[in-house]
């Protein structure tokens, strides 16, 4: 998963190509070769699988593989991330709304940092829509809320 991480924020966090860089065109690479030799999760599958589909520049299918974990994972907060920026990158805002939207009843206030991680994300996608006027109290960063923050 470090693979994942490390190569997905290098690709979604710089907008960096593995056409243009070679050396991250090599490590994807090798991510998905790693990925081929040891026994992975499903969940772990479908990251490595969204990270390169990612890479090859088909964002809307990564956002499919990362809304597949999101399904039986809701507060994987890899695939939350990484699937809202590029619905982001996209235009895709009601894909975005909507995708939180799904995972939101999972997000308790028992899980740590979960106001001071999801809320922000919370408040992002309404305020990319329309709805978002139509109801402003949707948008809270709730970080008053979480004493991890201050």
């Amino acid at each position: 998963m470090g693979h994942v991480i490390s190569n997905g924020l290098v690709l979604i966090g710089t907008g960096s190509s593995v056409k243009l860089d070679k050396e991250l065109d090599l490590a994807v690479k090798t991510m998905a070769e790693i990925s081929r030799t040891q026994p992975l999760t499903r969940r772990e599958q479908l990251h490595v699988s969204a990270v390169e589909t990612f890479a090859k520049g088909n964002f809307p299918k990564a956002c499919e593989l990362w809304e597949q974990i999101l399904q039986d994972h809701p507060t994987d907060m890899l695939a939350l991330k990484f699937s809202h920026d590029a619905y982001f990158y996209l235009g895709y805002q009601e894909q975005m709304r909507d995708s939180v939207a799904r995972i939101y009843p999972f997000w308790t206030p028992d899980i740590p940092l979960s106001s001071s991680i999801f809320q922000p994300i919370l408040g992002w996608a309404p305020a990319e829509d329309e709805l978002d006027r139509q109801d402003p109290s949707r948008g809270s960063s709730g970080s008053e809320e979480d004493p991890a923050v201050h």
